[in-house]
């Protein structure tokens, strides 16, 4: 790509995976990687549906800059159910 300061080079490199335990449990993760900007990006997920239409969702995310210590982490929970009148 051609900027007004010169060349620019960026590439980015992602993976996806993804492993059912059960029909009603999985886990999958992705993770990406930015050559411009030297971070690495990293969620991983677990899925248990513990009856039709009503799961619980664990989320790991993780930021890294390659030349620095900073890092960004974050877990989130979430629950869903069906209700039915």
């Amino acid at each position: 790509m051609r900027v007004d300061t010169g060349d620019y080079r960026g590439d980015l490199y992602s993976l996806r995976s993804a492993y059912s335990f059960s029909p009603a449990a999985f886990v999958d993760a992705y993770v990406q990687h930015n050559t411009a900007t030297r971070t690495t990006l990293t969620n991983l997920r677990f899925t248990y549906t513990y009856r039709p239409l009503s799961d619980l969702i664990v989320v790991y995310s993780e930021t890294r800059v390659s030349d620095s210590q900073d890092s960004w982490r974050a877990l989130v929970f979430k629950i869903t159910r069906l209700l039915q009148f």
